[in-house]
C-alpha cells in the first residue's frame, strides 16, 4: 500500500462553481544549433532514396483503415447525434433510456425507441465512464481529465446534484442495492453516498487499476492492479481483507479483467499475458491457472465471466478472436469458438454471449451447444462499447468513426436482439 506523500482528495465541487481548469503547460523547447549538418550516404544510396520516394503514390495515403461494408443492416434504431467517436454507453435498468459518451466531449441521454433527446452535457474532454444507479434515479459520468458529474432523474428529467474534480478515473460501479458509488483513479480508490456526498472514503492504491467491481454480496471491492495480482478491500473498514497474487506474476501479467462468482467465495483474474486465474476469496489460494493458446495478436483477456443460471458452472473467456467455455468444476474445455474478429466485449443473456468485436459486427453464440448463431451486422468500424437492455432485449452497440469523417456523425445502433434470433435461426 502505497502511503509516502500526503494524500491529494478529489474536490467535492458545488454545481454552479466555476473552476480554472487550464494548467500550466509545461514546454519544453529543443535548442538547435545553426551549424549545417553533412549527411553523407554510402555509394549509390541517395539516388535509391531518391527514386523511390519518385514511385510513392502520396495521393492514396491515408492513416485510415477503410470502413467494413456490412453485408446488412440489423439495426433497428441509429442515433447520430455524436460528432466522432462514441467511447461508452449505458442502459437505464428499466431498459429503454440510454447513456452514450464520446470523444466529441458530449453526453447524451435518449429514447433508445424514438431517439428522443432527455439530456446533452458538453465534458471537457471524451467521455469514457458512464453509470445508471440500481434503480436508475441517479446517473454518473466521467471524462479523461476526471470531471465526473452526477444527475438526479425524475421521469427523464435530469437534475445536476453534484460536480466532482478526480485524478484519471479508470473505473467506476454504483453499489448494486445502495446509492453509494465507487470510482478507482490514478491514485485512490473513492467512495461515496449519493446524493449527499457528504460522506467520502479514500483508500491509496499499490498501482494503477485498470479494472475491478464490487463483490456480489456487496460488502466488499474486487480490485486488479496493474502489477498482476488484485485485493478484496472491506468497505466498511477501508482494509485490505485478502490479497490474490501468484508468486510468478508481475506487470507483465497486468490485471486488465475480473468477475466473480455469485456465492462471492471465488473471483477471476484474466491479465495481458492471457493468464486466467482463480482464486478463493475467504482463505486466499490459488484454484486454476488457465494459459491461453499463444496467438499472433496477443493473449490479451478481454472478457472472463462466471455463467449465471442455465450457465452456472461455465466460465466464459473472450480473448484474441475467440470464445473459450470452461467447465468451472472440472476446469476443461468444453467449448471453443472462433469469432468474426478480435473481441472487445462480452454481455449475455443465458444461454447466449453477445461478443462485440473489432471487425464491426456483434457475434451471438449459444454457449450450451458450443457455436456461433450469427451475426449482428450494422457497423462500419471497430466496435468500442457495449450494452444489453435484459427488459426490452435491445442491444446497443456503438464505434469508432474516425477522424477522418469527423463531421461525420458516429453511429449507434439499436437491435431488437430476440426478434434478430428468430428471423435468422428459422
Amino acid at each position: 500500500m502505497r502511503m509516502d506523500k500526503e494524500p491529494v482528495q478529489p474536490r467535492n465541487d458545488p454545481v454552479n462553481e466555476e473552476e480554472d481548469t487550464e494548467g500550466d503547460d509545461d514546454e519544453t523547447e529543443l535548442a538547435v544549433g545553426e551549424d549545417e549538418v553533412e549527411v553523407i550516404y554510402e555509394d549509390g544510396l541517395e539516388d535509391e532514396i531518391a527514386n523511390n520516394m519518385d514511385n510513392l503514390d502520396l495521393e492514396n495515403v491515408s492513416d485510415e483503415e477503410d470502413d467494413i461494408v456490412p453485408e446488412t443492416d440489423h439495426a433497428t434504431i441509429t442515433f447520430r447525434a455524436h460528432q466522432g467517436p462514441v467511447y461508452s454507453c449505458e442502459f437505464h435498468p428499466k431498459g429503454r433510456i440510454c447513456a452514450t459518451g464520446g470523444e466529441d466531449e458530449m453526453l447524451y441521454v435518449f429514447d433508445s425507441l424514438t431517439t428522443e433527446i432527455f439530456l446533452e452535457e458538453k465534458f471537457q474532454d471524451s467521455v469514457t465512464l458512464i453509470k445508471f444507479n440500481h434503480d436508475g434515479k441517479y446517473l454518473a459520468a466521467a471524462d479523461m481529465l476526471g470531471n465526473l458529474i452526477c444527475w438526479k432523474n425524475s421521469n427523464n428529467s435530469f437534475t445536476k446534484v453534484r460536480t466532482l474534480k478526480l485524478n484519471s478515473p479508470s473505473w467506476m460501479e454504483w453499489h448494486r442495492l445502495a446509492n453509494v458509488l465507487v470510482v478507482a483513479e490514478k491514485v485512490y480508490f473513492c467512495m461515496w453516498k449519493v446524493p449527499q456526498f457528504d460522506t467520502v472514503k479514500y483508500f491509496p492504491l499499490d498501482c494503477y487499476s485498470e479494472t475491478g467491481c464490487l463483490m456480489p454480496d456487496g460488502k466488499s471491492a474486487l480490485i486488479g492492479y496493474d502489477e498482476g495480482y488484485a485485493v478484496i478491500l472491506d468497505l466498511a473498514t477501508f482494509t485490505v481483507t485478502s490479497k490474490l497474487k501468484q508468486n510468478d506474476m508481475n506487470c507483465e501479467h497486468g490485471i486488465v479483467s475480473v468477475d466473480a462468482h455469485p456465492n462471492n467465495n471465488v473471483v477471476a483474474l484474466g491479465t495481458k499475458k492471457g493468464r486466467v486465474i482463480l482464486f478463493t476469496t475467504k482463505k486466499p489460494k490459488v484454484i486454476e491457472m488457465i494459459d491461453m493458446p499463444t496467438v499472433s495478436d496477443g493473449e490479451f483477456i478481454e472478457s472472463v465471466k462466471f455463467g449465471r443460471d442455465v450457465l452456472i458452472g461455465s466460465l466464459l473467456v473472450a480473448f484474441s478472436n475467440y470464445l473459450h467455455i470452461y467447465d468451472q468444476a472440472k476446469l476443461i474445455l468444453r467449448h471453443k469458438i472462433t469469432l468474426s474478429g478480435h473481441a472487445v466485449k462480452l454481455v449475455f443473456i443465458d444461454p447466449f454471449a453477445y461478443i462485440a468485436t473489432s471487425k464491426a459486427v456483434v457475434d451471438v453464440c449459444n454457449c450450451n451447444a458450443g457455436v456461433k448463431n450469427y451475426s449482428i451486422q450494422g457497423h462500419t468500424k471497430a466496435i468500442m462499447d457495449m450494452a444489453l437492455s435484459k427488459l426490452v432485449y435491445l442491444l446497443l452497440s456503438i464505434f469508432h468513426c474516425s477522424s477522418m469523417y469527423a463531421q461525420r456523425s458516429s453511429f449507434i445502433l439499436i437491435s431488437n436482439i430476440f426478434s434478430q434470433y428468430f428471423i435468422v435461426v428459422s
